[in-house]
């Protein structure tokens, strides 16, 4: 959204100001459930596939379960146009179609759901008291918890230090790519910057529409150009290798970096993760006066770092984790 513009909502029975907040708006839309008390068996921080199917095998053990999401569901793979490897799915399957049928399959197990909602703080249990986690929103709730399962999913690598980029963000300039921006580009230059499945599978949908697609792999951006209506027209690109320098009239660019896990270590003690679509926006403060014998299942947060980069896990592989991480929790 640009951001020299407000944005008026009108939505049936309900008063928001302008530019509402996407806590405020999925209030009004009644997307948020709202909790039967402040007590879940299991709060799971997260709304991607790895938290969803948590909650979906928390919700068959009968299990009542509270699912916080700081954006919408499904996390990355809700912006993947196309799966192709998803068991049960031989000629393939969207990302939004995985996450409507998985939040749709949870539901149907009465778990508690909480879309564009952030958990901002943690208060380990011990023998005589539950969790707490503090979850803000439209207002500030605290729930207590039998057990807790972070999974704040991966976030997008976003460029940083570029002249003028950020201004342009929303007008041209995006870090994503959905199948349903294809004919927005007819007769438009695209510029695509990422050499994954994301930018591979963006280049063929945007091909059937724009003037023409240029995919750039070994490359990164180093300046932008708008016009009089802070529109983007052109980008200047430098090489990873030989930094020579490229200039292209683009109407429309997408940085399609890669993604990295949604965690980060604050504090000694505590547990947090970053910015990003499916992980929680900001550091989650952790209390803990002494050992708790109630579980609190956090995936690769420890250890030290891996010298090599390993490929991001793939959705089934969440799926499998966080199935065995409820299962854990529930024996517990």
């Amino acid at each position: 959204m640009p951001h020299d513009e407000d944005v008026h909502v009108a939505v049936p029975g309900a008063v928001l100001p302008p530019n509402p907040s996407l806590a405020a708006l999925a209030v009004a839309l009644k997307l948020v459930d709202e909790p039967k008390g402040d007590w879940f068996d299991v709060v799971i921080v997260g709304g991607g596939p790895a938290g969803l199917s948590a909650a979906v095998y928390a919700g068959t053990e009968g299990l009542k379960t509270l699912v916080i999401e700081d954006d919408v569901p499904g996390g990355q793979v809700g912006t993947t146009t196309d799966v192709a490897n998803y068991l049960g799915f031989p000629d393939g399957i969207s990302g939004f179609e995985i996450a409507r049928r998985a939040l749709a399959q949870a539901k149907k197990y009465k778990v508690c759901w909480q879309p564009a909602h952030q958990a901002t703080e943690l208060r380990i249990g011990d023998s005589k008291k539950p969790h707490e986690v503090v979850v803000s929103g439209a207002a500030e709730s605290k729930y207590k918890a039998g057990a807790v399962v972070i999974a704040s999913g991966l976030k997008g690598n976003t460029l940083d230090g570029v002249p003028g980029l950020e201004a342009l963000l929303g007008r041209g300039v995006y870090y994503s790519a959905l199948s349903v921006d294809a004919p927005e580009t007819k007769g438009d230059r695209v510029a695509i910057v990422g050499g994954g499945n994301s930018a591979g599978q963006a280049a063929l949908h945007f091909a059937q529409y724009a003037k023409d697609v240029n995919v750039w792999t070994k490359y990164n951006v180093t300046g932008v150009k708008a016009d009089a209506d802070k529109q983007l027209t052109g980008i200047e690109l430098s090489g990873m290798e030989t930094l020579d320098l490229q200039h292209l009239d683009a109407r429309r660019l997408y940085l399609l970096l890669g993604s990295k896990p949604n965690v980060r270590h604050p504090a000694p003690g505590g547990l947090g993760s970053g910015p990003g679509s499916c992980g929680h926006r900001r550091t989650l403060p952790v209390h803990r006066q002494v050992p708790a014998p109630l579980p609190v299942v956090q995936a690769r947060l420890t250890g030290p770092a891996r010298p090599a980069p390993r490929p991001a896990p793939r959705s089934a592989t969440r799926v499998r984790e966080w199935v065995i991480a409820v299962k854990v929790t529930h024996h517990n």
